[in-house]
């Protein structure tokens, strides 16, 4: 897309805007302002991120998604369509979505799969406790079964381009201390406020133990445990 034809859909959307607000002040539309304000920023957060797709200009599509999230909270203080308690969900859920996008555009910006996954699993977090599906112990058990889940997907898509075999371990602490929670919720197991510790001292003299037995490193790092 040109400077030209930027320009032309900018100076639209703002037209656009503008006779939404006039019709608005003329009463000819009758609308709570909410849905007024709501509206305005979101045809101009749509307006950039279909402009992403022509371009491929990365702010554009985080500051279209960040106009549309703009215009959720104001619309549902209007409409109640469902508790402001998923504001903080719609949001993070928003820019999981931006990541995984970038990922699935890309393959070889593996990295974006990270911030992705936390993003989704906070957002899942912020939903259940919205909605009291369970106590905060059980949820944030969970909430680490989707970090797990995160560096577990990184981990099964090594190859000699990502090098993520170093995933494993982050997958393996964060679904050590989910099985933790849950076994402390659960009454399971005694002196569950050690298991911690002892999991990052095994996971440490592992390491120590397999660098000093190889004494040399791997000759393909990204498909080592």
């Amino acid at each position: 897309m040109t400077h030209y034809n930027q320009r032309r859909m900018l100076g639209g959307l703002l037209i656009i805007a503008g006779v939404i607000s006039l019709l608005f002040q003329f009463e000819i539309l009758q609308l709570q302002s909410e849905y007024i304000v709501a509206s305005i920023f979101a045809v101009l957060g749509l307006g950039l991120i279909s402009s992403y797709f022509v371009d491929r200009r990365m702010w554009k599509l985080f500051c279209g998604m960040l106009l549309v999230f703009i215009a959720l909270p104001i619309f549902n203080s209007a409409a109640h369509m469902y508790p402001d308690d998923l504001t903080g969900t719609a949001f993070l859920w928003m820019f999981a979505l931006v990541f995984f996008f970038i990922f699935g555009r890309d393959r070889s910006q593996w990295w974006a799969i990270m911030p992705g996954g936390i993003l989704f699993s906070l957002g899942g977090l912020v939903a259940a406790q919205a909605y009291h599906l369970a106590d905060d112990e059980v949820l944030a058990g969970f909430m680490f079964v989707g970090f797990f889940l995160t560096f577990a997907f990184l981990y099964f898509i090594r190859d000699a381009r990502t090098r993520t075999g170093w995933a494993i371990w982050p997958a393996g602490i964060f679904i050590g201390i989910a099985l933790i929670i849950f076994a402390n919720y659960l009454d399971l197991f005694f002196y569950t406020e050690y298991w911690l510790p002892a999991l990052f001292i095994l996971a440490g003299v592992y390491l120590v133990a397999k660098n000093l037995i190889s004494g040399k490193k791997p000759s393909n790092p990204y498909n080592q445990v």
